[in-house]
Formats: structure tokens, sequence, C-alpha cells
């Protein structure tokens, strides 16, 4: 009890309370939890997607636009299709920022990723051990299947992003057909993370949020706000 005291003073003071072991357990567990209830349901899955389509609606533009061609750039990247050049578009777009950023999926991988940080029983670490006990390949094979539906989830994030950036990027070469291709592409970029939720862009205190016992992906919120703000100063 002593310990989790110190770990919540830790956060209070701006700190960050992973520090503690027995925050580090807690992270661990919420993380479990917020990771069955989004990579894990395929409820969640469908209201990632629906709200990927309604952020492209309220962007005015097709949130499909270009959407055949990422979704190959996308499964390429999942299943290691080791395509070239859907490889380097993919990351022209981390590069920038588009991509890898889904709020929900990054929060519970970020309290999960405390995990690492703590004594070698924590679970994620059993876990670990467990799956050395086993046939190398059929470890390995376990372990890559546990992983596609986060790769899901945040691929249907990606795509939608993609989506965007692509539109954009178009109406910016029709607008500035004299600037450079890379100066467009930044300003593309710049606008689908203004305008869509991107968990780079939350700050680090509401990040800090995530170590509390209550609440949960409380970097959303923030963001939903955020991406609002942007939307509005955009049509106006």
């Amino acid at each position: 009890l002593e310990d989790t005291h110190i770990g919540w003073s830790k956060l209070k003071e701006g700190g960050g309370a992973k520090g503690t072991a027995a925050v580090r357990y807690f992270a661990t567990a919420k993380g479990f939890n917020q990771q069955m209830r989004t990579v894990w349901d395929h409820t969640t899955h469908l209201r990632n997607a629906i709200g990927g389509f309604q952020f492209g609606l309220a962007n005015g533009i097709n949130p499909l636009f270009n959407g055949n061609l990422n979704m190959k750039v996308l499964w390429n990247d999942i299943y290691g299709g080791n395509n070239k050049l859907y490889d380097t578009h993919y990351e022209k777009l981390q590069g920038l920022g588009i991509i890898n950023t889904a709020v929900r999926g990054s929060e519970s991988r970020a309290l999960l990723e405390i995990a690492s940080e703590t004594d070698a029983n924590i679970v994620g670490a059993k876990l670990n051990n467990y799956s050395k006990k086993y046939p190398a390949k059929i470890s390995k094979g376990v372990l890559k299947a546990g992983k596609v539906p986060e790769q899901i989830y945040m691929a249907t994030d990606d795509f939608f992003k993609m989506n965007a950036f692509a539109k954009e990027l178009s109406v910016l070469k029709r607008a500035y057909p004299e600037k450079a291709l890379e100066e467009l592409e930044n300003l593309a970029a710049a606008k689908v993370r203004d305008a869509f939720p991107n968990y780079d862009k939350v700050s680090k205190g509401i990040k800090a949020l995530r170590e509390l016992p209550v609440g949960n992906f409380v970097a959303f919120p923030a963001e939903i706000i955020r991406t609002s703000v942007h939307i509005l100063k955009i049509g106006v």
C-alpha cells in the first residue's frame, strides 16, 4: 500500500508513477483489460471503422479516396508481403507521423510496455517465458498470430488517415502546382495530424493519467476536443 501511495504521489507531481512495482503491476493489468476491450473486441473494430469514416466526412473529404491502393499497402505490412514499393510508401507515411498513431490502441500498448520496466515475474514476462517451453516454430507462430488483431485495429485507423492524406495532397497539387512535392506532402500530413485523432499529439500530462486507477482511454476524449477545434478552424 505504501508503494502504491508513493506511486500516485509521483504521478501528481508530474513525474509519472511507473517507477514503483505496485503501479507497474496495475498498469499491466489495466493494459490487458484495455486490449481485450479494443483489439480483441470485434464490436470495437467496427466502431473504429465507423469512426474513421465519420472523421473523413467531418473533414469534407471522401473517406475512401485512394482506398484500394492504401488497403494493399496495409495488408502488405501486416502479412509481410515484402513489396518494396508498398514498403517505401508505408515508411514515408510513418515518417510524416500519419500512421501507427491510433489513440486507443497506442494507449493500451503504452500501458503494457510498462511491464518491461518491472520485475521478471510480471505477467508479460511470464507469458514470454512460457512460450520458450515450446518448440520455436510453434511459439513464434502463436506470438505472431496474437499480434494480428492489434495490427488490424491499427491498420483500420491508418486506412482512413492514409486516404485523407492522399485526398489532401491531391487538392494541394492542384492548388499549388509550383511547389515542391515534399513541401506539399508536409502540408497535407500536418492537416491530417491536426484533424484526425493522433496519439503523438496527446500531451505528456494527459498520457500520464493512463497510470491512474480510474478512467480508461483518457487520451481519446482529449483528442476529440483537439481535432474538433482544428476542424472548426479549417471550416471557418
